[in-house]
């Protein structure tokens, strides 16, 4: 199978040096992509910056709030500015994994701030960078990596599925707040992968049932390619997530590469040109993710295209704020309701 090319790409992916994080560094590169990647150890980022060759090595824990600017400085001064940005570095929370009343404060915090905000905070400070590249047709894209503990309440995996939960609802609403600016975000669960993460949750688990992270990341690659390829369609109809059937699946309907439409299937005008209709199924932790078509994504939110207003960042160093299009500028005004159909919603049946 052909899959489409992603040159002259920005990506910046956080836990990269190992599982799905390293496996789509090396898939971005393959296809020609400029991609920075962040991770907590340094003998671990010299050691895959001199295994992935052309990629740029940062040191830094996106948990820590004093690492987050020096880290988003060195993301668009190495890379020239950001196109796309792949939040995936996860905590479990407490290891083993342990019932609620059995976790440690510290052990819920630490999972908070790693899966919940540390990717705001990171999001927050390249936001100047994105929209500049919104501004210049480059269609940025933040990918948050989710998990079906995000809408299962799986016996202890509560702080992660507590902190992933609140990522995908972050994300929900960063999505209708940065459609106008041109800026998509989009959450993925890629399915129960053979990462050292699941070791650490489920040792000891049959490796042969798992997902390989090179095809999660070839999947995650593809859904970065549709997004990044044009605008999305002002007119499509709101995409309906939704638990059905009798696994309790998460269904996604939408086409792409440039358009996410309602649940049923939906034509672009002809001035568009031929569509990419994608059907993703969510199964439960032991679900595998399936797909038919060109794409394998769900859970996802699209934002429209508009001209680039930049972002407030009250708090950001002066050398953010002023990105790579100039000062963002604090919203004038609260968008209505009516800029625009909401994109995704989530039915629980």
């Amino acid at each position: 199978m052909t899959h489409p090319p992603l040159e002259h790409l920005r990506a910046a992916v956080t836990g990269g040096t190992s599982g799905l994080g390293r496996a789509l560094v090396a898939e971005l590169l393959r296809r020609g992509s400029r991609v920075a990647f962040v991770a907590r150890h340094a003998d671990e980022v010299r050691r895959a910056s001199h295994e992935l060759r052309g990629a740029h090595g940062i040191v830094g824990d996106i948990s820590r709030k004093d690492d987050i600017y020096p880290m988003a400085l060195q993301i668009t001064g190495t890379l020239g500015g950001l196109d796309v940005l792949v939040n995936n570095a996860s905590s479990l929370g407490p290891v083993p994994l342990a019932l609620l009343a059995d976790t440690d404060c510290e052990d819920l915090e630490r999972a908070l701030a790693t899966n919940l905000v540390g990717p705001f905070r990171l999001t927050k400070a390249l936001l100047g960078s994105l929209a500049a590249s919104a501004r210049a047709g480059r269609h940025p894209v933040v990918v948050n990596i989710s998990s079906d503990a995000a809408a299962t309440p799986y016996e202890t995996w509560g702080a992660y599925g507590a902190s992933k939960a609140a990522l995908l609802h972050l994300g929900r609403i960063w999505d209708a707040e940065l459609r106008g600016d041109g800026i998509r975000l989009v959450s993925i669960d890629p399915g129960d992968m053979d990462t050292p993460l699941h070791e650490l949750a489920v040792p000891g688990a049959d490796r042969s049932a798992l997902k390989r992270p090179e095809d999660a990341a070839r999947e995650i690659a593809d859904t970065i390619a549709a997004l990044t390829a044009g605008p999305p369609d002002r007119t499509a109809e709101p995409a309906v997530s939704r638990l059905c059937g009798s696994k309790r699946e998460l269904c996604t309907r939408f086409s792409g590469p440039s358009r996410i439409s309602g649940s049923g299937a939906h034509s672009a005008p002809a001035s568009r040109g031929p569509q990419r209709a994608v059907f993703a199924r969510w199964g439960g932790r032991s679900g595998r993710l399936r797909a038919e078509g060109a794409t394998a994504c769900h859970a996802a939110a699209s934002a429209e295209a508009g001209a680039g207003h930049g972002v407030p960042a009250s708090d950001e160093p002066a050398s953010l704020r002023q990105g790579y299009g100039g000062p963002p500028k604090r919203f004038a005004r609260r968008r209505g309701f009516g800029a625009g159909p909401r994109l995704i919603r989530e039915v629980l049946r």
